[in-house]
């Protein structure tokens, strides 16, 4: 058996592609992914990466469309949960940097002289 009758990956890939790629955009839609802040072209990127690196690894799999759909599930949830650790670290972050300068406040209210100062103005312009 020579090699030239074997499809090369390139092949196999846009193979499973053209056969799914209507179902692959039918499941990722349904899931109203830009409700949850998600894009749902990310997604579909994602899943033909998935399925382009099952390509070159070389493991057979006889139903594509069962184990797509499972790809197309695994992607939602991995980028869903990639996007709440993002915001997690925004919002980490934020309260990191409120407590920093509530230090920085705390800082000028117990300085004595800048309290006195501030109430001999006041007391002044009245």
């Amino acid at each position: 058996m020579s090699t030239d009758s074997l499809p090369s990956q390139e092949e196999k890939f846009l193979a499973i592609l053209k056969g799914h790629e209507k179902d692959i955009s039918f499941q990722v839609h349904s899931y109203n992914l830009p409700k949850y802040g998600l894009d749902p072209e990310d997604v579909i990127q994602d899943v033909k990466v998935r399925i382009w690196k099952l390509i070159c690894s070389g493991r057979i799999i006889h139903k594509h469309g069962p184990y797509i759909k499972r790809i197309v599930y695994t992607s939602i949830i991995d980028l869903f949960r990639k996007k709440q650790r993002e915001s997690d670290l925004v919002q980490h972050e934020k309260l990191k940097h409120i407590s920093e300068m509530e230090t920085c406040y705390r800082g000028e209210a117990v300085r004595p002289e800048g309290i006195s100062e501030e109430l001999t103005r006041a007391v002044n312009r009245l």
